[in-house]
């Protein structure tokens, strides 16, 4: 056995592991589906999930959109300065800081996100024909405890 199974066999062995395999499994394939299903729409799936969490939270920082998708505010920047030459999103003044502006859609990002959506709920309505309530339910579940405790042992490694 070489040392790549080996260290295999031993995750394996902790019951949470295979979770974590089909986590970063079905991210990757739901990029690559993400990916086909904004073909032709100029985003890529890191802009739309800018887009997305401004139309449901319109006039937002960008320290507060990098912190509520957990990542950092020069990612996040970047994305909306890609998103501001695609004239998707605009910057307006904020009254309450003037060194960092406010970010929404323009009314050609709203259709735009909207147009991605309807494709997407398309998709998520033939998957959904094969789980029953509880059991996407309880992934759900799984999944924001899992997200839950993943943040509190990095806030308590931080404070280390």
């Amino acid at each position: 056995m070489n040392a790549s199974n080996n260290g295999a066999q031993v995750m394996s062995n902790n019951s949470l592991y295979p979770l974590i395999w089909q986590v970063r499994r079905v991210f990757q394939l739901l990029r690559s589906t993400s990916e086909d299903l904004l073909g032709g729409s100029g985003v890529n799936p890191s802009q739309r999930a800018v887009l997305e969490f401004l139309v449901e939270n319109p006039h937002c920082t960008v320290p507060r959109i990098a912190q509520s998708l957990s990542v950092s505010r020069q990612h996040i920047q970047v994305l909306v300065n890609e998103l501001l030459a695609l004239e998707l999103l605009e910057v307006l003044p904020n009254p309450a800081h003037k060194r960092s502006p406010l970010v929404t859609t323009t009314a050609a990002g709203g259709r735009l996100f909207r147009d991605i959506q309807a494709r997407e709920l398309n998709l998520l309505e033939s998957l959904e024909k094969h789980f029953s309530r509880k059991e996407l339910d309880c992934a759900r579940q799984t999944l924001e405890t899992l997200g839950e405790l993943l943040k509190s042992e990095s806030a308590e490694d931080r404070q280390q």
